[in-house]
């Protein structure tokens, strides 16, 4: 190490250091650490005095979250109790007035309409359907098609699911979900007890059994009540278009007689999905079997809509 002036510096502070703590006893540290106890401990007090005055304000913050979520589960149950109610036999609701007659439904081409042919039992299906909402004289509030059009447009999905699951499902939807709920449910109903089914077939398309062992079914059979809305087609091949590509689908044809709850929705829905030529099935309906067909590719299952 150089002799410089810097270097000189660094050696006497060290060494006056070093003498300074030759020097101190146990009896200075002692002092120092006595003197400095009285404001260690009067820091203690005061956090002490600091977490007692923070409690009540703490205890009353946890009370007033309590009494939110009270609040909250209360409204909940009070919501899922008015929709049970509702489930189980629902009043009359605005969704169709007896206005001045509507105009019968004009089909009009699309791309995938066109892929579809029709047979002459189905034009006469959908002539007396014309006739039907023609006869009834229906004209919808903006409550009906508001619904038919929720409904098409992927609202089955939360509709059937909460239908299958209720009440149990009905405390998790939010605001948003329980008003498009309700007002599917409510103009959903209303059309399918206004309109009826003049007595036609109609076709539904699934592309898995389900757990229906169908080689075993035989006349007679009644299978278990459908809680969710049906949707069915009056032409067969538009059903056979929702069957998919696999094994396990099974088409269905099925009597709806007159004076049966349904809705024919190309009379009140958009016109993007009329090709579907969709005939709405209330909830809890059954399905009386006549017979089954198992001579296709896909078993075909006869039978009869009941409630």
């Amino acid at each position: 190490m150089s002799d410089d002036p810097l270097n000189r510096a660094r050696r006497k502070l060290l060494a006056s250091t070093s003498a300074m703590l030759d020097t101190l006893t146990a009896e200075d540290v002692g002092g120092t650490l006595r003197s400095i106890a009285p404001g260690l401990e009067a820091a203690r007090a005061t956090g002490r005095t600091s977490a007692v005055t923070a409690i009540p304000g703490l205890r009353k913050a946890v009370a007033d979250g309590d009494e939110a979520q009270r609040k909250a589960l209360d409204w909940q149950e009070a919501k899922a109790a008015e929709l049970r109610a509702e489930l189980a036999g629902l009043p009359d609701a605005p969704g169709l007035s007896r206005q001045r007659p509507r105009a019968p439904i004009v089909w009009t081409s699309s791309s995938r309409r066109d892929r579809f042919a029709m047979s002459i039992e189905e034009a006469r299906i959908l002539s007396v359907l014309d006739d039907r909402v023609r006869d009834l004289a229906l004209s919808p509030v903006a409550s009906t098609p508001q619904a038919v059009e929720r409904y098409q447009d992927g609202g089955h999905t939360l509709l059937n699911r909460v239908l299958w699951q209720a009440p149990e499902s009905l405390q998790r939807l939010g605001d948003a979900d329980l008003g498009r709920f309700r007002s599917m449910l409510n103009g959903l109903q209303w059309l399918s007890r206004e309109f009826g089914s003049p007595g036609i077939t109609v076709w539904r398309g699934i592309p898995t059994s389900r757990g229906l062992a169908v080689n075993r079914l035989t006349p007679g059979d009644q299978l278990p009540r459908l809680k969710g809305f049906i949707s069915t087609s009056v032409e067969e091949s538009i059903a056979r278009s929702f069957l998919g590509d696999g094994p396990k689908g099974v088409l269905y044809r099925l009597s709806v007689p007159e004076g049966t709850p349904g809705a024919w929705l190309p009379a009140f829905g958009p016109e993007k999905w009329r090709w579907q030529a969709e005939f709405l099935l209330p909830p809890n309906c059954s399905i009386l079997v006549s017979g089954v067909d198992l001579s296709g590719r896909v078993p075909i299952v006869l039978g009869e809509v009941t409630f």
